[in-house]
């Protein structure tokens, strides 16, 4: 998970910089990304492999588009179970114009 992988980095970076010894430049630069996590999701099966994850979502609301982040409880084909702000709501997937993965540390 992409939050692991960021604690072993800091760690990583605290102990290069508490050595004695410089095990690496001190210029180094330590990136940590997960490969296609700005990828955007578009069918069930995108959905259902992100269950208990959290998402953003631009969907229609309407006459007017808005943004909504919250974690996904369940993905079934015609619609999405999130849980916004502590309450659970149901979104449509004929709503939804565009959701990405909106990954929290």
């Amino acid at each position: 998970m992409v939050s692991d992988i960021a604690s072993i980095a800091k760690e990583f970076r605290k102990l290069c910089e508490s050595s004695q010894d410089e095990i690496v430049p001190s210029d180094f630069q330590l990136e940590v990304s997960s490969p296609g996590t700005d990828r955007e999701l578009k069918t069930f099966r995108d959905y259902l492999w992100n269950e208990d994850r959290f998402l953003k979502l631009f969907i229609k609301d309407g006459e007017k588009n808005t943004n909504i982040e919250g974690k996904l409880i369940k993905a079934y084909e015609d619609k999405l179970i999130m849980l916004i702000d502590e309450e659970e709501k149901e979104i449509m997937n004929e709503n939804i114009l565009k959701a990405k993965i909106k990954i929290k540390f």
